[in-house]
């Protein structure tokens, strides 16, 4: 019993936490075009997607950045 209450506290702590960051990105958008990406590494295997070329481009290397780290060490 003591451990569901546990988890569900963490879980609700977690959704407060993304909902806010959600609020505050809506909140601080500018009006005009927004230029953004992300990078999700699965693995050795980076998902980039993004909505301008120098932003992929940027993604690119920090992703085989990062890849190349976490085969050397």
């Amino acid at each position: 019993m003591p451990s569901d209450i546990a988890s569900l506290l963490i879980f609700s702590g977690i959704l407060v936490i993304m909902i806010g960051f959600v609020i505050m990105l809506i909140l601080q958008m500018p009006k005009g075009q927004t230029k953004g990406g992300a990078v999700l590494l699965i693995g050795p295997v980076p998902i980039i997607a993004g909505n301008d070329s120098k932003v992929l481009l940027i993604l690119m290397i920090l992703a085989i950045i990062i890849i190349l780290i976490w085969v050397v060490f």
